[in-house]
Formats: structure tokens, sequence, C-alpha cells
């Protein structure tokens, strides 16, 4: 089975006529330990330049939604995006 066919599988909510994946060449994994960060950080009020300094993304929009996802789960209570895009 192709790649594409096992995470349609995995990923898929409803099937699609041309599968096309999004972002696929970012990285969303993180350590624990590295999102705690990623929140104390946001909490005191640094940029996604900053969060990325420490980081060393490759892509800044990985810390953007890594500050997504933690906002999802009610981890953080707000992404300033004025603030973060500075």
């Amino acid at each position: 089975m192709s790649r594409v066919a096992t995470e349609e599988l995995y990923y898929m909510k409803k099937s699609r006529r041309n599968l096309q994946l999004v972002l696929e060449e970012l990285d969303f994994s993180w350590d624990e330990d590295e999102l705690l960060e990623l929140a104390r950080m946001n909490d005191e009020g640094a940029s996604i330049r900053e969060m990325n300094e420490v980081f060393e993304r490759e892509d800044p929009d990985e810390i953007f939604l890594a500050l997504f996802h933690l906002a999802r789960q009610g981890r953080i209570q707000k992404i300033d995006l004025g603030r973060l895009l500075a």
C-alpha cells in the first residue's frame, strides 16, 4: 500500500477525489518539555522570531502551529498574532 493510501486510511474524515496533503514539509513533532517552554515563552510575551531562536526550527510556521495546538488544548489562554508576528 502506498504512503498516501496509508495516510488516507488513517487521517481521512471523508473520501477525497484528488488527495493533496498540505504542510507535509513541516515538522509537527515536539517533545513535551519543548511545548512547556513554548507555552512559558508565549505567556512571557515572546515573538515567534524569539521563540524560533530557542527552538531553531527550519520554518517558523512550526512555532505558530505548535502554539495553535496548545491553544486548542487550553494550555495557553491566547495567541496575540500582532505580538507574535512582530
